[in-house]
């Protein structure tokens, strides 16, 4: 399908900008493209008919695109399961705010945000995060894997896919701690 709209898309951009192109330098007039119409496409039935089945289906792909960019984000923010006691849904907001508590506790890490998004039936957790000096970062970077990993398991069951990747954004000296950014607050008392 999405090969399907994307020829769609590329041709009938491609056709209206030669169209475009044409009617402006004044090589083509719309009254030349008129009476194309009429005598090649409005002539006869079965090339009217075609020709409003393309246009019905360019139509129809444009809503289907719509449709997805509108909601795509909403669909992919909740993991569905499937239990014995019936379906079970899980946000990833909650995912992440799981794993980000689970490792504010480790003392080499200063800060850190999870981001987690699900692929194709595979449920990938980027780890970005500003440690301590410190450390070995193999072994630490193998631990907090392991460590979301049995989380992640436990959590959503075994035969969940889980990709944890961990991107280490800053070295942070030992004995200081990175600054935690604020948000302004707007006050809403004349609204």
């Amino acid at each position: 399908m999405r090969f399907l709209t994307l020829i769609m898309y590329v041709a009938s951009s491609f056709i209206f900008g030669l169209i475009m192109i044409a009617l402006s330098a004044n090589i083509l007039s719309t009254g030349d493209v008129a009476l194309w119409i009429d005598n090649t496409i409005l002539l006869y039935p079965t090339h009217a008919i075609i020709f409003g089945l393309l246009g019905g289906l360019i139509v129809l792909l444009c809503l289907n695109k719509l449709q997805k960019i509108l909601f795509h984000s909403r669909r992919e923010k909740m993991i569905k399961l499937e239990s014995p006691g019936g379906p079970v849904n899980i946000t990833i907001l909650a995912i992440e705010d799981m794993i980000k508590r689970s490792l504010e506790k480790n003392d080499n890490i200063v800060k850190v945000r999870p981001k987690v998004s699900v692929r194709k039936n595979k449920l990938i957790v980027t780890i970005r995060g500003y440690l301590t000096s410190a450390i070995n970062l193999l072994e630490f970077s193998q631990g907090v894997q392991a460590k979301i990993n049995e989380k992640l398991r436990g959590a959503l069951g075994e035969e969940t896919k889980v990709d944890i990747i961990v991107e280490i954004r800053k070295m942070v000296p030992s004995n200081k701690k990175e600054p935690e950014e604020k948000e302004s607050e707007v006050e809403f008392n004349y609204f």
